[in-house]
């Protein structure tokens, strides 16, 4: 079989000779015996495999080299590109035996730029051709992007920048930037008309704005930025004006802007980094230019502020006084305007030299502490007296064990302390509290000790639980006759309820003070009769003013038309006995409002009532219009809402169509005033939304 092979691949070779000589095409056999004998020759091992592949319809063979033939011809006839699908369609071979072909071809020809690529082959040929028409490109408009020669061409990126930096970029005038290629005639035109628009510019520009306006459309490409920044910095043509925060200021404006920053500062005294920027400068530029205005001036703070000496001796001073008065200041009421953050001032002041920072926006004195001591030590001693008073008929073993016990909790002093020291933040009083809860233990201890040593004598036991119950009580019970006689002096009602509320317990704790005849009052918080005042103020000794005095602060009380008469008339008894009061002051008022307010929002968020809702609303209401606290029930409720000067129209009418609704409600009457219910949901953001951060 192989001899016969032999000799029939003989036959073969001879014919294709002869067709050869006379011009005839020797591509393939189509007979399917000759195709049948390849085969069987490729079996035999007579003729190569890999020299040998099927034509497209499986009855032909065809040589590996006359494939790289036609594959070569093929590319060419189209340009120097052609895919692998093309060219197996095109020659009747599988894409495979072509994509191989096409393979060796490129490597065969690396070095003159021939590439196949995703399922490609690329002559160096065609890459010529791209960068002809590139170049072309160029001359027409200037410039071209990567990007948009690989959509032209649907070639890769890379690809197309490999083939640009090779063959055209260099050449003549040609350059490239990232991912654009221009020309110089390109960037001299844009230099050009940049240098132009700069020197028109006579307001602050925005680099955006200023290359819109000189370039339109082209203002998008990515030459723009520096082709402005050259322009700029360019020596041969000087500009008048620079470039700052990516906004172009011409010389005259920045004369101006310089001028109001200089006056900002000596109006204020205080210019932050931001408000330099907003008149054109940055810190830098902001920094000299003030230095040179004011050498003393100071640089501090996140974000940083100059600021001029004289206003950080305002600050100082103003703390001093604070402190002089009530011995603790809340630093950002008076932290000078333009200034956010209290510890970096206070840091460029000698106020830490001689008084303590307390939480982080407070100052204290040895007076502020004191005073919260005081009132964490009250505290123990009304724990003792509330102890002994409920303890009162048990023996002294009784009384002793409380020596013992742990009843001064800490949530209790923290409430003592939030009264005496109103509006200072929960970290601060929980750390006074925590240093000097002490004070309350020993006072506690101490208060008992003396019960256990009085036991017995009850009148002394009353009067000093009396004396400590009129102090606690009196600065409120001042505020709300003080706020209720300004707003509601006409309304009897509110005027007898705030008697009856405030002034009169206040008045009578002061009288069981000062009695000085023992008598069977029972609990010493009880209100008095009329009979046991007479018989308090008849038993005093100090002479007949003091029992004059006496007769008339009960004359007040009798009467309830006024609780001032009656704080008046009790003021002026204390001032006989020299009992020194609270000295009020308009500080003191608005912490003691502040609380006030703060109180009535907590009990309105909580109310499910709407009865019970109006009377904390109304309150909060004038608390918010009249800054005042008064007393009221549901009796006065319109007449303290009339009083409400300044409340929005459609709070008022929310409010008043409750109150409407509810006396309805209690009569059985039907509503006529409004087809709509008020929920309380509704009352409840009425109400509240007149809570602002100045409150706070």
């Amino acid at each position: 079989d192989v001899a016969r092979a032999s000799r029939v691949m003989g036959d073969v070779e001879e014919s294709r000779a002869r067709d050869a000589r006379g011009g005839r095409t020797a591509f393939a056999w189509r007979d399917a015996h000759a195709v049948a004998l390849v085969a069987k020759m490729r079996e035999l091992g007579v003729v190569a495999n890999e020299s040998l592949t099927r034509a497209g319809d499986g009855k032909a063979y065809v040589t590996t080299e006359r494939v790289r033939e036609e594959v070569m011809r093929e590319v060419e006839r189209c340009g120097g590109r052609v895919g692998v699908v093309a060219l197996s369609t095109a020659l009747g071979v599988d894409a495979s035996t072509c994509e191989r072909a096409a393979k060796a071809l490129a490597r065969e020809n690396a070095s003159s730029g021939a590439r196949f690529l995703e399922g490609e082959l690329m002559t160096d040929g065609y890459f010529d051709d791209v960068a002809r028409e590139t170049q072309e490109i160029l001359r027409e408009n200037g410039t071209a992007t990567v990007s948009d020669v690989a959509r032209k061409f649907s070639l890769g990126a890379d690809l197309v920048v490999k083939v640009l930096r090779e063959r055209v970029v260099g050449a003549s005038d040609v350059k490239m930037d990232g991912s654009l290629v221009y020309t110089s005639e390109y960037v001299a035109k844009l230099t050009s008309r940049v240098r132009e628009t700069l020197m028109a510019c006579a307001v602050p520009t925005s680099r955006d704005a200023l290359l819109r306006e000189a370039l339109g459309e082209e203002a998008r490409a990515q030459l723009v930025g520096s082709v402005l920044s050259e322009v700029i910095k360019s020596k041969a043509v000087r500009l008048s004006g620079e470039m700052s925060g990516g906004v172009w200021y011409p010389a005259a404006h920045l004369d101006r802007q310089r001028k109001k920053l200089l006056e900002m500062f000596a109006q204020m005294g205080v210019v932050s980094v931001d408000a330099a920027a907003r008149v054109g400068f940055d810190a830098k530029q902001a920094k000299k230019i003030l230095s040179e205005a004011d050498e003393s001036h100071l640089e501090f703070g996140s974000p940083a502020c100059f600021v001029a000496k004289r206003v950080l001796d305002q600050f100082e001073t103003a703390i001093s006084e604070a402190l002089d008065e009530d011995g603790y200041c809340y630093t950002p009421d008076v932290l000078p305007e333009g200034l956010t953050s209290c510890a970096e001032t206070l840091a460029q002041t000698s106020v830490l030299q001689k008084h303590v920072e307390f939480g982080r926006e407070y100052v204290v004195t040895k007076s502020f502490i004191k005073k919260c001591t005081d009132a964490i030590k009250r505290f123990g001693e009304l724990a003792a007296e509330k102890a002994i008073r409920e303890n009162e008929k048990k023996d002294v073993a009784t009384l002793r064990e409380f020596l013992v016990a742990n009843s001064v909790g800490d949530s209790d002093v923290i409430a003592a302390v939030k009264r005496a020291v109103p509006g200072v933040e929960a970290d601060l009083i929980q750390e006074l509290v925590r240093v000097h809860k002490v004070a309350a233990v020993l006072a506690f201890k101490e208060r008992i000790s003396f019960a256990i040593a009085s036991h017995g004598d009850k009148l002394r036991m009353s009067c000093d639980a009396a004396k400590k119950i009129f102090l606690a009580s009196y600065p409120t019970a001042l505020l709300c006759s003080k706020g209720t006689a300004e707003v509601l002096s006409h309304d009897s009602h509110a005027m007898t309820y705030t008697c009856r509320r405030y002034a009169v317990p206040c008045a009578d704790a002061f009288l069981r003070s000062k009695a000085e005849k023992s008598f069977d009052e029972g609990d010493s918080a009880a209100p008095l009769t009329e009979k046991l005042r007479a018989f308090i103020v008849e038993s005093f000794s100090d002479g007949n003013k003091a029992k004059a005095l006496g007769r008339d602060l009960i004359d007040a009380i009798r009467r309830e038309k006024s609780p001032m008469d009656v704080m008046d008339s009790l003021g002026r008894l204390c001032e006989l006995f020299g009992v020194r009061l609270p000295a009020p002051n308009k500080k003191t008022e608005r912490s003691m409002l502040h609380v006030h307010k703060k109180g009535l929002e907590e009990q309105l968020r909580a109310a499910t009532d709407i009865s019970k809702a109006l009377l904390i609303v109304v309150p909060l209401l004038v608390a918010q219009t009249r800054g005042k606290v008064v007393a009221i029930t549901g009796r006065s409720l319109g007449t303290a809402l009339d009083a409400c000067d300044g409340l929005e129209p459609e709070r008022r009418t929310v409010v008043k169509g409750a109150i409407t609704q509810v006396l309805d409600e209690l009569t059985g009457a039907s509503s006529s005033t409004s087809a709509i219910p008020i929920d309380i949901e509704t009352l409840k953001a009425a109400a509240l939304s007149g809570t602002s951060s100045r409150d706070d």
